[in-house]
């Protein structure tokens, strides 16, 4: 029998130049080329599964192209959007530089780590936060008592996917974060150097209105305070019909 040969396809990603700071939590991914052309930020070099990524699936106002015969195609659709962009592509990492105000006791560590890193941490920290499905989530919300869900709120951060917020946790299978000032960590990790963890914060967001997501990829995403509500299944409701108004 013959075998076909598996195609690889190249990927591309543009964003409005308003919306850069998006671009912090994979500023790390240093195999992604960089280019701006008027008021457009264009990448190049994702894999299917960074596009499948939360840090990606959550910014704003992108949009993700395929290449064929040198002409890009929106994802997901046959007919061809224009040429392959002629740019000055440039790593990701040098495009986007961080520059933190690090005391200078602190400067020789910063020197061995470029960019914010998340790393496993012996330390144990009081979970405040999980992520879930909201299969699983609805199921819950159909039989939990009404003070099991007080100080409890909520917001959904992929088609399928919710954020909650509160203490003590939700007994539903899911990944459960800690919180250090507006920072949300994976369970058992914690920034490789956590003396700058202020001044990041001060960097990434420094008005304080959003919850930092940390991935354990060391990626980040920003979701707005004001967007979570509190948890119940009158919101839950009013949610998933709101989402499917919006389809």
């Amino acid at each position: 029998m013959a075998q076909h040969a598996t195609v690889t396809l190249d990927y591309y990603l543009s964003i409005p130049v308003s919306r850069r700071d998006d671009l912090g939590g994979i500023r790390h991914w240093n195999h992604l080329k960089m280019a701006i052309k008027g008021d457009v930020i264009w990448l190049k070099g994702l894999n299917e599964a960074e596009l499948d990524s939360m840090a990606i699936k959550v910014m704003q106002g992108k949009c993700i192209y395929y290449e064929k015969d040198a002409l890009l195609y929106k994802l997901n659709s046959l007919l061809p959007s224009g040429q392959v962009p002629s740019l000055l592509w440039t790593a990701i990492d040098r495009a986007l530089l961080v520059k933190l105000p690090i005391p200078k006791s602190q400067a020789p560590m910063l020197k061995e780590s470029l960019y914010p890193k998340i790393v496993p941490s012996d330390n144990t920290h009081e979970a405040s936060a999980m992520i879930i499905p909201l299969d699983k989530l609805g199921v819950f919300l159909g039989v939990a008592p009404v003070i099991r869900l007080q100080r409890m709120k909520w917001v959904i951060i992929q088609p399928n996917i919710a954020l909650l917020m509160g203490y003590p946790i939700l007994p539903i299978p899911g990944e459960v974060y800690w919180k250090r000032n507006n920072f949300l960590f994976p369970a058992g990790c914690d920034l490789e150097l956590p003396l700058i963890s202020d001044a990041l914060e001060s960097i990434i967001d420094p008005a304080g209105l959003s919850w930092i997501l940390w991935n354990k990829d060391s990626s980040y995403v920003k979701i707005n305070k004001r967007h979570l509500t509190d948890l119940s299944l009158s919101s839950f409701k009013r949610s998933l019909e709101q989402g499917a108004e919006d389809l």
